[in-house]
């Protein structure tokens, strides 16, 4: 009896051990089998691990939703990315110590990109990684930190993205614009570093950050832009417009550091209602000659305080007053 008795408490306990997060190691063919097997959730609340150890491209997977957050992990000295955006994604995080080609997902939820590093170009003339609607469906509660974007041809591109985060990544050598953000509504971008921007090829001039409307897609509210910095001779600064004339409101210019090649240092739309544009720095690249890299905010629904440009040549410096 006292030997069953000891057998049952060991069976009990073993029954009560908590599940671990699982980790599988993906291939070209096995990836869409590998993500449906990782469906046990451990209790602590750990993420599963999909491990990307070769280099290899991931095909086109839709409503990618699994039970429990998953972890997408690139090893060191591989490279992957997505042959096509992901259509309805919930709860991913792309990271590893590899590196990211090519990242899309539309009318997403609960996505991130952090801790690793992307690199181009990419496909010619938008995001390495791109965030955008589908069908309707806008994409929720997004974050990109602490990536290295080094010689893409644009960084991150937000299109109908509501609360998201753009935080603390630094890019290096973009060909066109570091961070685009249209259409969106309660988005952070805060603590970037954009730098060395390539000479331009296609006739555009690269912005490190610009926020846009198009017509018929909602507002452009609630977004913040602040501690960032911007430097190169091809670049332009912050760049806020309205070409879609839709509802453009609430915006945060505040705190940044701007070294502009082109004329627009800081540049907020006159329609934009209930805004600031506060505690900026902007001077132009020393060998420009054609003009002053300037702030330009000067709408009724826009305040405007503290931002300071840099003397240039023949230009005088500016002070907002406090």
């Amino acid at each position: 009896m006292r030997n069953l008795i000891c057998a049952l408490l060991v069976l009990a306990g073993a029954l009560a051990l908590p599940a671990h997060a699982a980790v599988r190691v993906a291939t070209p063919l096995s990836v869409k089998a590998d993500i449906a097997a990782l469906s046990v959730c451990d209790p602590t609340g750990a993420p599963n691990e999909l491990v990307i150890a070769s280099s290899f491209t991931l095909p086109r997977i839709d409503n990618v939703s699994p039970a429990c957050p998953l972890t997408v992990r690139v090893n060191a000295g591989v490279r992957s990315g997505m042959a096509a955006a992901w259509v309805r994604p919930k709860k991913l995080t792309f990271t590893g110590a590899g590196e990211w080609g090519y990242l899309s997902t539309l009318a997403a939820q609960d996505i991130a990109v952090q801790n690793t590093r992307v690199a181009g170009p990419g496909v010619s003339q938008q995001a390495n990684i791109l965030i955008g609607s589908y069908a309707g469906v806008r994409s929720q509660r997004i974050r990109i930190e602490n990536v290295d974007f080094v010689g893409t041809w644009k960084g991150v591109g937000f299109a109908g993205v509501d609360d998201g985060q753009i935080v603390g990544n630094r890019f290096v050598g973009t060909i066109s614009d570091a961070i685009n953000v249209a259409n969106a509504q309660r988005v952070r971008v805060e603590g970037n570093d954009a730098k060395n921007f390539a000479a331009p090829n296609y006739g555009d001039h690269p912005d490190c950050i610009q926020v846009f409307t198009s017509a018929g897609l909602g507002p452009t509210t609630g977004i913040v832009i602040r501690y960032n910095k911007c430097s190169g001779q091809y670049a332009q600064g912050i760049f806020v417009q309205n070409p879609g004339a839709a509802y453009l409101a609430n915006i945060t210019i505040e705190g940044n550091t701007v070294e502009a090649g082109q004329v627009r240092g800081v540049s907020l739309d006159t329609t934009a209602q209930a805004s600031v544009v506060r505690s900026n720095t902007v001077s132009t690249w020393s060998t420009e000659t054609r003009w002053q890299s300037s702030i330009f905010a000067g709408g009724a629904g826009i305040t405007r305080s503290c931002n300071t440009v840099a003397a240039h040549l023949q230009w005088p410096a500016v002070v907002d007053p406090c």
